[in-house]
């Protein structure tokens, strides 16, 4: 039920309110918002409002002994992303909240990585998003309901 309900984001004129977007009926929004950089290229089909799968790809080379539980490595001969490492799943079921356009106060024109927010429902998924910000690529993938939400592998992982 919508009446009397209170947004938790941003909404345009004539855009559909999905029950993701509004705060719980106590009034405090049930996200909280993380801006990081992700690859570009991840965002196409993507927009403000949809429910994406946070995907983290590790440097070759990089100091992580062995493959992390839920990772999985590229094709033989194939890159699974720019620096050709491991993909791991950050935190899946996550909302996106924003999109920001290169050339932006917050994403210079010439570069190959936009500013995302997202929306995460605890501190220790906010930490899990930022650590991996820092250190990995970040890619978005739409979100499957069937996969399973919050951190980690899902369902069966």
């Amino acid at each position: 039920m919508v009446i009397g309900r209170a947004l938790a984001v941003a909404v345009s004129p004539g855009e559909l309110i999905q029950a993701s977007m509004l705060a719980p009926p106590s009034g405090t929004a049930s996200v909280r918002p993380v801006s990081v950089a992700v690859d570009s290229t991840s965002l196409a089909g993507l927009a403000a409002g949809d429910r994406v799968d946070i995907l983290a790809t590790a440097p070759a080379g990089s100091s992580d002994a062995g493959t992390p539980a839920g990772s999985v490595p590229g094709p033989a001969g194939t890159a699974t992303g720019p620096a050709s490492g491991i993909v791991q799943v950050v935190l899946r079921g996550a909302d996106l909240l924003s999109i920001s356009k290169a050339g932006s106060s917050l994403v210079p024109a010439s570069s190959s990585q936009t500013v995302v927010t997202i929306g995460v429902s605890s501190l220790a998924e906010a930490e899990t998003v930022v650590a991996a910000a820092h250190s990995e690529t970040i890619t978005l993938v739409q979100a499957e309901p069937s996969d399973g939400t919050g951190p980690g592998p899902g369902p069966g992982g």
